[in-house]
Parts: structure tokens; sequence; C-alpha cells
């Protein structure tokens, strides 16, 4: 009888140490993707400061057409580049070739 206390003492510490590392797992579930949100944003920041896209970094005008990805002819600041349609935003002035298909919802521009 006279371990009792000292195995009592040790279950108490057991369940201490087992509540304490259930709550810290807990809170690491529940921050994880917000602090790994952050932490991504913060590197597309950070890429995008020393990131310089010049008209050069886009496919040749003249590529031969691609089963894979389609490609379009769109002003981008001031210059024509070939884009794929997936990068294509609102707003986008293209050129539609002779039999092209339009990308999407098109209105002619003047």
């Amino acid at each position: 009888y006279s371990s009792l206390p000292y195995e009592g003492l040790i279950v108490c510490c057991l369940v201490i140490l087992n509540f304490s590392l259930v709550l810290s797992e807990n809170i690491l579930r529940h921050n994880e993707i917000p602090h790994r949100v952050k932490f991504l944003l913060k590197k597309l920041d950070a890429a995008r400061q020393i990131c310089k896209w010049e008209p050069e970094n886009y496919p040749h005008l003249c590529s031969p057409l691609s089963p894979c990805v389609t490609l379009q002819w769109t002003y981008r600041d001031g210059v024509i580049v070939n884009l794929p349609w997936a990068l294509l935003v609102t707003d986008d002035i293209i050129v539609i070739r002779p039999g092209q298909q339009a990308p999407g919802y098109c209105i002619p521009y003047d």
C-alpha cells in the first residue's frame, strides 16, 4: 500500500501530459491551414517583387497549334503576346485569327 500514492501521482501526471498533448495537437490542427496560406502569400509577394515579366517570356506569336495548350493572341501592356486560354481574364483584348474559335463570351472592339 505504500506505493499507491506514487502510482496515483504518476497516473495524474500522465493524464495531465495527455490533455496537454491533445490540446496542443488540436490548436496546431486548427491553425495549420491559415499559417500555410500566410506563408504562401508572403512567398508570392516576395516573388512578385523580384520577378519582372517581359514579352519575351511569352510563347512566340508564330508557335504551331498544339492540342494540349490553346494559345490566344492578346494585348498585354500594349504589346501583342501569345497567351494560353487559361490565363485570359475579363477585359483582355484578344485578336481572333480566321477560323479560330472564340475562347469565351467576346464582344467586338472597334
